[in-house]
């Protein structure tokens, strides 16, 4: 895909989109381009398949959300499905994975919550316990945060 520069520079700004009401204009006018013209790219981009999507990452600690696990469950290929597709419905889980198991390490459904106390994490707890009735689970709750980032594109740019 040949990239002009103004669109290197787009693709930049998209790393940390402004929050206000119309933040493709606030982008547009950084560019000395029109909201129309950022959008186009952004259309086209998606149309080609070389943009999937656009999402914004919540930095939960920053919000107050300071209570957070990774519950692993041991769900049986048969239950993976409907087991997912519950805990995916829920509002507090922000993420919900399924991944390959191994004689070491039985689970196959990983999900992530984050609650603004530990009292608050344990009543999460609860009802994804009673939701999956039964399933075998572990609780690995986070005791520090690393690193969060996103991937940087044409990181030499000045935006």
């Amino acid at each position: 895909m040949k990239l002009t520069h103004k669109e290197k520079k787009l693709i930049c700004l998209l790393h940390d989109l402004p929050v206000v009401e119309r933040p493709f204009q606030a982008l547009a006018e950084r560019l000395g381009e029109s909201e129309r013209w950022v959008l186009d790219r952004l259309k086209c981009w998606k149309k080609s398949g070389r943009l999937r999507k656009l999402s914004g990452i919540g930095r939960h600690r920053r919000m107050g959300y300071l209570a957070n696990a990774m519950l692993c469950w041991q769900a049986l290929p048969r239950q993976a499905r409907k087991l997912g597709a519950g805990f995916s419905a829920l509002s507090e889980v922000s993420h919900c994975y399924q991944r390959k198991t191994n004689a070491l390490w039985p689970y196959s459904i990983y999900t992530m919550v984050h609650a603004k106390t530990k009292g608050e994490l344990a009543r999460i707890i609860e009802k994804m316990v009673a939701l999956a009735g039964g399933v075998p689970y572990r609780v690995l709750v986070s005791r520090r945060e690393y690193k969060k980032a996103s991937p940087v594109y044409f990181g030499e740019l000045k935006v």
